[in-house]
């Protein structure tokens, strides 16, 4: 067994050397204008498979065959599939492994392992050599437990004589649920302990994987074991710890971690926490969290949790939780006027009760510090209810006092607090057809900015409200004052990226697809949010001679701009 196994290591070595050095030869036989389209392909392929698909049509060759490569994945991931199998069908025996490996993957999360055993049977290429975990899978899938577990045990045999490194840290972690499931406890604790050990290996240490080899110690050992791998991580990268041990209710173990991190806490730990306990429908859990968290944060939560109740239509609960929880009257008029937005849709009639409560309170702020604060979160709450109705039916008396009295109430505002107040009454304004008005607010915001910054302000910060504010402008459908602002931090070295993909969702929102298509390049596709496919599909809504000429300007821009020079090359 040991020299058969050391001639698989040998073959295996041997493969992924020949395959490595095919894949670099042909790509030092591209060009470089090839390169660069290979370049642009991947990056479409990221968010809209089908308009790569159509740059990876205008390639021939050594080209044509890696940009299929890349697109006929994506495709399927898409929900293409005809077009994905297409795609794959064109690669030559040579270039088809490892996307044959993804694609099963991507078939197997889709839930369609006959159609991905039919493509496995008939695409005339073998899996590439770290295929063996997707193999198990799919054997799995189809209902083939003794070659799953005959494939897994030849797995467990390379690790015996070769070691773990025979398998990437995601294989490890997938090797030892597998063991796990089949009993193999040896071998899961050796798969998941090499996980462990290569973790943050590439330099970045992934906060969802961390957590995921986590889960998997949990499974194997319990919690004693998730304790002590956690002090082994820095303070900020306990929390992952402590959310593998708060789902598996071991509250006060998840607990005494997340006092651990201490100030180095991330920003969204307790909203993960809370999102994990309302996702299992364990609402008991999400109030032992915020019992345990700080008074502030404790009434964001406690905020959440109430419109997680009236997404379940549960208002006694959340009236039950205002009357046990709530003390304040501040912290009535706050939660009670945040309801009332979130659920006037909904629940009117609750809703208005929750106006009417909040109005209640503010008598019993009369001449007290912060009065004028909550009576213009009052007023503006009033205006939004009129937003509600048609315009017949609005009372343009209330609105014209309201108005009025927030005007007053604004000449009070500290520069920070404008910078809030403003653009939600932009929004209000908009919204009750005063659209100049609404405009020339968000004007004299910007002028308040530059003129009287805030004293606590540096220039980040100062950069950063004028973003908001420039959000604001898209928010009430003013795009050129947005696009203003965006070029004058552009030209201060200011990071607007997020307000560009802003202007461009707006370009698309309101049917100016030429300048969308203008507006593209690299960075706003790089962004997380898929800007192409409701760009595509704004395109195909426009009649059919408008929508070829807009198309072929996307593609266009696809093929020939998104990259720097430098990346272009």
């Amino acid at each position: 067994m040991e020299v058969y196994a050391g001639m698989v290591i040998g073959v295996a070595v041997l493969a992924i050397y020949l395959f490595y050095r095919y894949r670099k030869a042909l790509a030092l036989r591209l060009t470089p204008q090839e390169s660069a389209q290979i370049n642009r392909v991947t990056l479409v392929a990221m968010s809209e498979p089908r308009l790569a698909l159509e740059m990876a049509q205008h390639l021939d060759g050594h080209a044509r065959q890696l940009a299929m490569q890349i697109v006929a994945p994506e495709l399927i991931k898409a929900g293409h599939r005809s077009a994905g199998e297409q795609a794959f069908a064109e690669l030559s025996k040579a270039n088809k492994s490892e996307p044959l490996k993804t694609i099963l993957e991507v078939m197997l999360q889709q839930g369609e392992s006959q159609a991905a055993q039919t493509l496995l049977q008939n695409a005339n290429a073998q899996l590439p050599i770290d295929g063996h975990v997707v193999s198990i899978q799919l054997d799995l899938a189809n209902g083939k437990e003794q070659e799953a577990l005959k494939s897994l045990k030849d797995v467990c045999e390379l690790q015996a004589v070769a070691g773990v490194y025979t398998l990437s840290r995601a294989d490890s972690l997938e090797v030892a649920r597998l063991q796990r499931r089949f009993n193999m406890k040896e071998a899961a604790a050796l798969s998941i302990a090499w996980a462990w050990a290569t973790l943050g290996a590439d330099g970045e240490l992934s906060r969802d994987e961390l957590r995921a080899i986590l889960q998997e110690f949990f499974q194997q050992d319990g919690s004693d074991r998730v304790i002590e791998l956690a002090e082994q991580l820095p303070a900020s990268y306990k929390t992952s710890a402590a959310s593998v041990l708060f789902e598996a209710g071991e509250l006060e173990p998840a607990f005494a971690l997340l006092s651990e991190s201490g100030s180095d806490i991330p920003v969204d730990t307790y909203d993960q926490l809370l999102n994990i306990a309302l996702n299992a429908n364990q609402p008991d859990k999400a109030l032992h969290l915020i019992d345990f968290v700080a008074t502030h944060a404790a009434d964001e939560l406690l905020l959440s949790l109430m419109r997680w109740h009236l997404q379940h239509s549960e208002t006694a609960a959340v009236d039950a939780l205002l009357q046990k929880r709530v003390q304040s009257s501040e912290q009535h008029i706050e939660l009670r006027l945040q309801l009332f937005a979130h659920s006037h849709e909904h629940q009117p009639s609750w809703s208005a009760a929750q106006l009417q409560q909040a109005e209640h309170h503010l008598k019993q702020l009369r001449g007290k510090e912060h009065e004028g604060w909550y009576q213009l979160l009052t007023l503006e709450a009033r205006l939004q209810a009129q937003t509600q109705l048609s315009a017949p039916r609005r009372d343009q008396t209330l609105i014209r006092t309201s108005l009025e009295q927030i005007t007053r109430f604004n000449s009070q505002l500290s520069t920070s607090d404008k910078l809030l107040r403003y653009s939600a009454q932009a929004k209000l304004l908009h919204a009750l057809g005063q659209n100049t008005a609404a405009g020339k607010l968000l004007d004299e915001l910007v002028q308040q900015l530059k003129d009287h910054p805030d004293e606590d302000d540096d220039e980040y910060d100062h950069q950063l409200n004028l973003k908001d504010v420039a959000h604001s402008y898209l928010s009430i459908d003013q795009h050129l004052p947005a696009i203003a602002l965006r070029n004058e931090l552009n030209t201060q070295g200011a990071c607007s990226h997020e307000l560009s993909q802003g202007i461009l969702l707006n370009h698309i929102r309101h049917q100016r697809l030429a300048e969308a298509i203008g507006a593209l390049d690299c960075s706003l596709l790089l962004g997380g949010r898929n800007l192409l496919t409701p760009l595509r599909q704004a395109i195909e809504q426009q009649a059919p001679a408008r929508a070829r000429e807009l198309h072929e300007q996307l593609l266009d821009t696809l093929s020939n701009g998104l990259l720097p020079q430098q990346a272009a090359g």
